[in-house]
């Protein structure tokens, strides 16, 4: 049958908050797709449109023009949209030339889930009412047919008109219409004509119905179509839509739709070319592919940042006016800018600035960091051509054959960079990439963080991926290599933070602001001068796997320089303990391998005992204290006798919590126990005392003096060598894959201060994860080895799984993802509240189950090459870490010669990193 589709889109917005300011309700996009939309495409494309507009009718228009080019459809401009007299009834009224046929009526904030009915009949939309039946026009039914219509007064009627109806006998209801012009709530309803339907008959038709007309309607049809718990990553001027084979863009701000058009010129070739351009909208055709957030390894991410570099900044040569011009936009947009959003987020929030703390770093008033920044040398800017918005998020991966190398496009680019078209600063689109790599903006929208204030307490938790991590180190990289200042680039990105933080709902605008805060602290706050020191950091590794030992092994032949393999007791144990996971390894086993590797490849590489002492071992939580020292002996004395070159004695773990007093008592008693057993076995063992643990240890930098001064005493009393390294705290800490710590440079200082008065120096666990320019500084202040551990497992397992993927071995793939969650392994590692998925698990425990017969299996199916990958992967971060912590190139200084005897080679490096001057 012929019919049309009349939408009522000409009244305001009056219930739906700010969104009213700048677009009609009719369009407010319901999971990316207008809510006019939602009847359009329930329709024939034969159906002719008829929309009624009037408040915001340009956004109307223009949105239905973009986004249904090819649909007929007319609109009719009501003069008079509001007050008294006016509503939906008069606006249907001056449809009617338009409607000489049957049609279906929809109001422009009503969405539904069932069918829409074409209409043979006379029907009339209905739903379920809760409460408030004053508010609506609501119905009685019977037998399937409405038999009474009550608009907006007090009944016991349980259903509501959803403003969704089809009219058959047009021609009754339009003189109904015309002849009952009463008024209710100063509106001329659309009742007044259905009424005069029902001796006709007017079916009752019932639908799932969401009525977007309301705040917290739209806030409910949305939580349903995103189908999750998704946060509202929307911004109140600007909206995304995807319709129709179309991406379609709508700013508040004219100029800025038509700046983006404009820019596209200079980004030719790099992004999507506009298909649709109207006023406050434009538009192009999707394209088939995905995000790099979602496909993301770090292969893929190296390959884009070259690929950026080839062909998105290319620096630009300007001319004095130019240049001039340039710079000031730069103060402009970094500065001026910055100070303007900060009150714009003081305005909204209410939120002073004072001292805090943030994730347990003490954080000074925000005005206090801005006047430090050296806004001279930050404002001196790189002009090139430029994106703006540059994250993961925003870069789309195209569909390529297996084995090609991927293909770009740049999507959601900026309007302009304060008012310049053609070129921005470079430094801008490295800050916003790099600000990408420490938020996924993909897992925000999935509402994938916290955010909790208590006073001046601030607590905040950012998921991240290994993927994820991986990427921001070869960003990290990719700075250092082409020559770019990372310093910069992280002070630029904390001003990112800030600037997004008034733009964005609670409580990601909470979380933006302390994170810009905290991360512009710790950048200014680490620009500490000192002396350029000849020595460098030990680099201790975990033997999380056999290809791990192996590839340290090699590495330090290779490279001439030093590495410590730490094994814990959970790792590598003695025989009589039962053995330990990695490799399956007893320490006798591990000791007598690592001996035969060097033999074939002499190399600077210590084998020492990690978190030895009572309770430490596996299954002892439950021992009593004789027990436990007893097995702490029993596994100190195997180290001993198979050759192990230092122990690291630690006795911070204690039933009921941390005491100074019992951890003492142990130590003393583990310290002359393993003397007397290095006298047995005619050797001799260098110490390592901890005073680390997940439930607390010694924090306070007095309470550190008294431990240390009370270890060097009684080690010099009984003739015992005293330690050569003392666990501290540096503010680091491992969870999940990622660091969920802040090195804090200032206070290892501290603590180096008062090891230097003893000759002892700092060891820190937990280094894992962090960032080159951390590492760097940890050479600056002095830190005198590092460990990092669990790391190297997740590199070893993201090599594999990213292998499985490769070759198409999905099998395999969920094969060891199973295997590593099911070893439940991961439970000690994860933050609270947990938001990690099966397979971020699995990544994370990974490493636990290399031992065992089923990875075994994995890996020779998969044959040699994947052991090459995961040689090289592991080859590639021990490079990196030596980098960053010894300096490239290297100087003869930093050299450790390696004599023909590898255990003289050992000798001598224990007594240099005993004696050295701290």
């Amino acid at each position: 049958m012929i019919y049309k589709l009349c939408i009522l889109a000409a009244g305001p917005s009056r219930r739906i908050g700010d969104f009213s300011d700048h677009i009609h309700k009719a369009i407010l996009p319901v999971n990316m797709k207008g809510v006019i939309s939602y009847v359009i495409e329930q329709m024939p494309a034969d159906v002719e449109i008829v929309v009624a507009v009037g408040h915001r009718k340009d956004t109307v228009i223009d949105y239905l023009h973009i986004a249904y080019p090819d649909r007929k459809i007319t609109f009719v401009e009501i003069e008079r949209y509001f007050g008294e007299g006016t509503g939906p009834g008069r606006s249907l009224l001056e449809c009617k030339d338009h409607l000489q046929c049957p049609f279906i009526l929809a109001t422009a904030d009503t969405i539904v889930l069932e069918p829409v009915p074409a209409p043979t009949e006379n029907w009339f939309g209905i739903a379920p009412l809760d409460k408030d039946p004053e508010r609506f026009c609501t119905v009685k039914t019977k037998d399937g047919k409405v038999v009474q219509i009550d608009d907006k007064i007090k009944t016991d009627n349980k259903f509501a008109f959803i403003g969704l109806a089809g009219v058959r006998n047009y021609q009754e209801f339009f003189r109904a219409l015309e002849k009952n012009d009463q008024i209710i709530n100063g509106e001329i309803q659309v009742s007044n004509g259905f009424t005069e339907l029902l001796p006709l008959g007017l079916s009752a038709k019932q639908f799932t119905w969401y009525d977007t007309g309301t705040l917290e309607g739209y806030q409910q049809a949305n939580r349903h179509f995103i189908k999750g718990d998704a946060f509202d990553f929307s911004k109140e001027d600007e909206f995304l839509y995807f319709v129709n084979n179309k991406v379609i863009k709508f700013f508040a701000d004219h100029k800025i739709a038509q700046n983006r058009v404009r820019r596209t010129y200079s980004l030719h070739g790099i992004c999507p070319p506009i298909s649709g351009a109207m006023r406050n909208f434009y538009s192009y055709e999707m394209i088939p592919g995905c995000t790099v957030y979602e496909a993301l390894t770090g292969e893929i991410a190296q390959q884009f940042f070259d690929w950026a570099q080839e062909r998105l900044w290319k620096p630009k040569q300007l001319t004095t006016e130019q240049q001039k011009a340039f710079d000031h936009a730069c103060e402009k947009f970094y500065k001026d800018k910055t100070l303007e959003r900060i009150r714009k987020f003081y305005n909204k929030t209410g939120i002073p600035d004072t001292d805090r703390t943030v994730n347990g770093k003490s954080v000074p008033p925000l005005g206090q960091l801005l006047d430090r920044i050296d806004w001279s040398t930050l404002t001196k800017g790189v002009p090139s051509p430029f994106h703006g918005d540059l994250q993961f998020d925003n870069v789309l991966i195209k569909q390529s054959a297996p084995g090609e190398t991927a293909e770009f496009v740049l999507l959601d680019w900026r309007q302009d960079f304060a008012g310049l078209i053609e070129y921005g600063d470079l430094y801008y689109d490295l800050a916003k990439l790099y600000g990408g790599l420490i938020i996924n903006y993909r897992l925000i929208k999935k509402n994938a963080f916290s955010c909790d204030v208590n006073g001046n307490d601030v607590r905040y938790n950012l998921m991240t991926t290994p993927e994820m991590d991986d990427a921001r180190a070869r960003f990290e990289n990719f700075v250092d290599e082409k020559g770019y200042d990372l310093d910069k680039i992280r002070t630029i990105t904390s001003l990112i933070f800030l600037n997004m933080s008034p733009l964005h709902n609670a409580p990601f605008d909470i979380l933006l602001y302390h994170l810009g805060s905290s991360m512009l602290a710790e950048t200014l706050g680490t620009e500490i001068v000192l002396e350029d020191r000849k020595e460098r950091p030990l680099l201790c590794i975990g033997p999380m796997s056999k290809q791990v030992v192996d590839t340290v092994i090699d590495f330090s032949h290779a490279r001439n320089v030093p590495v410590c393999l730490i094994a814990s007791r959970s790792q590598v144990e003695t025989a009589a303990l039962g053995g330990g996971y990695a490799n399956n390894w007893s320490t006798e086993d591990f000791a007598a391998y690592v001996r035969d590797r060097l033999k074939e490849k002499p190399a600077n590489v210590l084998i020492c005992r990690d978190h030895g002492g009572p309770w430490l071992g596996a299954d002892e939580k439950t021992l009593a204290e004789k027990h436990a020292m007893m097995a702490a002996k029993a596994s100190f004395e195997a180290d001993i006798a198979s050759g192990f070159n230092m122990i690291h004695i630690d006795t911070s773990v204690n039933p009921g919590g941390f005491d100074m007093q019992a951890s003492l008592r142990r130590s003393f008693e583990l310290l002359q126990f393993c003397e007397e057993k290095a006298k047995q076995y005619g050797t001799s063992v260098r110490y390592e005392i901890g005073t680390e643990d997940a439930d607390g240890g010694i924090v306070e930098p007095e309470l550190f003096e008294e431990y240390l001064s009370k270890i060097v005493a009684f080690c010099d009393e009984h003739g015992i060598s005293k330690p050569v390294f003392i666990v501290g705290k540096t503010g680091t800490w491992v969870r999940e894959t990622h660091q969920a710590g802040i090195f804090d440079p200032k206070n290892t200082m501290h603590l180096l201060s008062i090891v230097k008065k003893y000759g002892v120096g700092i060891k820190e666990h937990n280094a894992d994860y962090d960032s080159a320019e951390n590492h760097r500084m940890r050479a600056k202040v002095g830190v005198t080895a590092l460990n990092v551990a669990p790391e190297f497992g997740v590199i070893q397992t993201t090599t594999v799984l990213n292998f499985c993927k490769r070759k198409g071995r999905m099998d395999l793939h969920e094969k060891f993802i199973d295997l590593a969650y099911n070893s439940k392994k991961w439970k000690k590692w994860l933050k609270q509240p947990d938001v990690t998925t099966r397979e971020q698990k699995a990544i994370i425990a990974g490493h636990y189950v290399f031992g065992t017969p089923e990875f075994k299996s994995i890996i020779e199916e998969l044959g040699p090459e994947v052991e090459e990958d995961i040689r090289q992967a592991i080859w590639d971060r021990l490079d990196w870490y030596i980098k960053h912590l010894h300096g490239q190139p290297e100087t003869e200084d930093l050299v450790v010669q390696r004599p023909k005897i590898a255990d003289d080679a050992k000798k001598a490096l224990l007594e240099r990193f005993s004696n050295k001057s701290m």
